[in-house]
């Protein structure tokens, strides 16, 4: 957690020491004259676009444990993997708000924030295998000799999501002709999802095929589960935009992170000792997002735009792991995350030029 917070922090300072050399850069006004933002904007070859987002997020944030485990006594055992898997679903609509501050027609500085409306979003699905592998290890007579790759245990539970996004990138337009343009620059983009699982519906698979009969299905009312991750993803871009008409763009861009990192808390609120259990995993891994969109202009310097939006992000890490209560420490296992997620919305903004 502490390198996320590291690198959150070095982009602040980098970007607030951009903001002055940009202020200094473009201060053509006499220093005791009074000036408005919007009289520099006039004088400096400056746009400052502001815009209002609507959007739907889809898709799914998960995460997989098993292989290597290390009990609090040092001792080392190989599990299969994987042994549980933990699938939060992203169905939610979003609303935003986004800045594009351009100088020269060339330099792109951007910001857009996003908070999900609603907080319903779908379903938790939580799958274990080979629990009756591990549970009996044959001391059992059963129908069929166990397996550590059975899906044993299958669960679906009601997700509630508090999601925040925040987005912030640099570009430069290194081509520039009449009818099209390309360029390239960073960014960072960072997530933070909170879910509260509740209402879970629980099934046993392999029950039959082992124990020659079914073992029907549980159900658990109220919260059962919180679970906290969070995203910040650095990564390199590039942009391509067409003039296809008057007033009227189409552009396309590419963005990716060999150093993607994410910070994820689950806290089982009950359990198998009642107490319930609490993990906590650093990852580090990659990031792809690519995006097409949309944009035109109305009524002078309205615009409106539409854009699709596709992310993917990879990682692994060490899951530690305690009591329900967090008072004793109970192992380390190899732990590995995956989201994805696609989005579309619509903006209408305005233009200072």
């Amino acid at each position: 957690m502490r390198r996320c917070f590291i690198i959150a922090f070095c982009f602040i300072v980098l970007s607030g020491n951009g903001a002055n050399a940009v202020a200094q850069a473009v201060e053509v006004q006499d220093e005791k004259s009074p000036h408005s933002l919007f009289r520099d904007i006039e004088h400096n070859d400056l746009e400052l676009e502001v815009g209002l987002e609507l959007g739907y997020l889809n898709g799914y944030t998960l995460y997989e444990r098993g292989g290597s485990f290390l009990d609090p006594y040092g001792v080392s055992t190989v599990y299969p993997s994987p042994l549980s898997k933990l699938e939060f679903a992203l169905d939610v609509y979003m609303l935003g708000l986004s800045s594009t501050l351009t100088y020269e027609d060339r330099l792109n500085v951007s910001f857009e924030i996003k908070k999900n409306l609603d907080r319903s979003s779908g379903s938790m699905k939580d799958s274990d295998w080979g629990y009756w592998y591990l549970e009996y290890d044959g001391e059992a007579p059963l129908l069929h000799d166990l397996s550590p790759r059975s899906l044993d245990i299958y669960s679906e539970s009601q997700a509630s999501l508090d999601a925040w996004v925040l987005d912030a990138k640099a570009s430069y337009t290194v081509l520039k002709y009449p009818q099209w343009s390309c360029g390239a620059g960073f960014g960072l983009l960072y997530q933070y999802l909170d879910y509260e699982i509740s209402d879970t519906e629980q099934w046993y698979p392999s029950y039959a095929y082992y124990f020659g009969s079914s073992a029907g299905s549980d159900t658990y009312r109220g919260k059962i589960l919180i679970y906290e991750i969070t995203y910040i993803i650095p990564y390199l871009l590039a942009e391509a935009g067409v003039n296809v008409a008057p007033g009227l763009t189409l552009s396309a861009d590419i963005g990716y992170s060999p150093f993607a990192l994410g910070y994820d808390r689950d806290h089982h609120l009950i359990g198998v000792s009642g107490t319930g259990s609490i993990s906590e995993t650093d990852y580090t891994g990659h990031a792809l997002r690519y995006g097409v969109q949309g944009r035109g202009e109305f009524h002078g310097d309205w615009m409106w735009g539409l854009r699709y939006e596709y992310l993917k992000i990879v990682g692994d890490g060490e899951s530690y792991n305690y009591s329900g209560d967090g008072s004793a420490y109970t192992g380390k296992i190899d732990q590995e995350v995956e989201s994805v997620q696609k989005s579309i919305h619509v903006t209408i903004g305005y233009c200072f030029r």
